[in-house]
C-alpha cells in the first residue's frame, strides 16, 4: 500500500484532524441555500463529509487561526459578524459557493465563530494543501476525520 502525505501537519497531541481522500471522485453540489454554523472541533466527532460540515470546519479553522473563537481578536477587541464575514478566507468560501449558483448563509451561534483544537490550528490554505477550495467543499472524496488516541 502506498501512502502519499502532502502538506501533512503532525503534532504530539493526542487528538488529530486529518483531511482524508477516499477513492470515489464525485462532485456534489446543488443550487440551494447552504446554512452553515461554525462548530467546535476538538477531540472527537463525526467524519465531516457534507459541504455544510466541511464549510463549518473551515470557518472554525479560520476563526481559530485568527484567534477569534470567542468573537474577539488577539487584543481582545470584539469583532462584528460583518468583520468576520469580510476576512479574506471567509470571502473565498462565500465566493466559491456563490460561483456554483448556490447561496450560503452563515449563522453565528452562542459558540462564536467556531473553534478547532489548539494542536490542529493552521491556515485554511495550509490545511488544504494543493486541493482547490471548491473541490474540498463539494467533492465527496474529501473528508475531515476528527479522532484521538484514547481507544
Amino acid at each position: 500500500m502506498k501512502v502519499i502525505r502532502r502538506g501533512v501537519f503532525e503534532t504530539n497531541s493526542s487528538s488529530m484532524h486529518s483531511l482524508s481522500i477516499v477513492n470515489k471522485d464525485s462532485e456534489t453540489f446543488v443550487k440551494k441555500r447552504y446554512i452553515v454554523i461554525p462548530g467546535e472541533y476538538h477531540w472527537e466527532g463525526p467524519t465531516l463529509k457534507t459541504p455544510e460540515d466541511k464549510m463549518s470546519y473551515l470557518l472554525a479553522l479560520i476563526s481559530s487561526n485568527n484567534r477569534l473563537p470567542f468573537l474577539a481578536d488577539e487584543e481582545g477587541v470584539y469583532l462584528s459578524i460583518n468583520e468576520f464575514l469580510n476576512l479574506p478566507d471567509v470571502l473565498d468560501i462565500i465566493n466559491v459557493v456563490q460561483s456554483t449558483g448556490a447561496q450560503i448563509i452563515i449563522k453565528i451561534g452562542t459558540g462564536g465563530f467556531g473553534e478547532v483544537d489548539h494542536q490542529s490550528v493552521m491556515g485554511m490554505y495550509e490545511f488544504l494543501g494543493d486541493i482547490p477550495l471548491r473541490d474540498f467543499i463539494f467533492n465527496d472524496k474529501y473528508q475531515v476525520i476528527i479522532d484521538h488516541d484514547n481507544h
